[in-house]
């Protein structure tokens, strides 16, 4: 029997030393573990107060057979596109990719694999490294193709709205195959 486990997880950020970080409704800060798949948002609000709510579960893809394991540099172009498609449909203008974000991405999927993490780090490194305003990122861990990928997060506010984001311009994608699984992240850029 082939188990598998699905888990995403959402996060804007814009520059604003005074802001205090908001857990949105379709996520919470609960633990993540490999038996609990769940999904979280926060964004940076300088209204909002800090909350955390419990996670909500991301629904495993069905499946009849074992997808292949897909490597990490075919899914990076892929999510790129998908997530330029779901733009598209929205009436947005497609990202360009960053090499800084493609950088930024790779780098913090690499090091969640390599220490077997599935959770944010702050944002503020991306910021200061790309010279941005506004950054945002989405992960993504267990799931088989780049397709399911964009579907899990277009199915979360959070994700979805990082992706439909007006305010950003520039995407990277990064994807590493760790303990469970392979994790894939989008990198936003304003």
């Amino acid at each position: 029997m082939l188990a598998c486990t699905l888990v995403f997880v959402a996060v804007p950020i814009a520059m604003n030393p005074t802001a205090d970080l908001r857990v949105t409704s379709d996520g919470g800060a609960a633990a993540l573990r490999a038996d609990d798949p769940a999904g979280r948002s926060a964004t940076r609000s300088p209204t909002a107060p800090t909350s955390s709510p419990p996670g909500t579960a991301a629904a495993p893809p069905a499946t009849t057979a074992p997808a292949p394991t897909p490597t990490p540099a075919s899914m990076v172009d892929e999510i790129v596109t998908r997530t330029n498609a779901e733009r598209a449909t929205a009436g947005l203008p497609a990202l360009t990719v960053s090499p800084c974000a493609t950088e930024q991405a790779a780098a913090r999927t690499a090091l969640l694999a390599a220490e077997d993490r599935f959770e944010h780090d702050p944002l503020e490194p991306v910021l200061a490294a790309c010279d941005a305003r506004a950054a945002g990122e989405n992960l993504a861990l267990g799931y088989p193709t780049a397709l399911a990928v964009v579907a899990g997060w277009m199915g979360s506010d959070g994700h979805r709205a990082n992706i439909l984001g007006d305010a950003y311009t520039q995407i990277g994608v990064g994807c590493a195959t760790g303990p469970r699984g392979l994790l894939c992240a989008q990198v936003f850029l304003g």
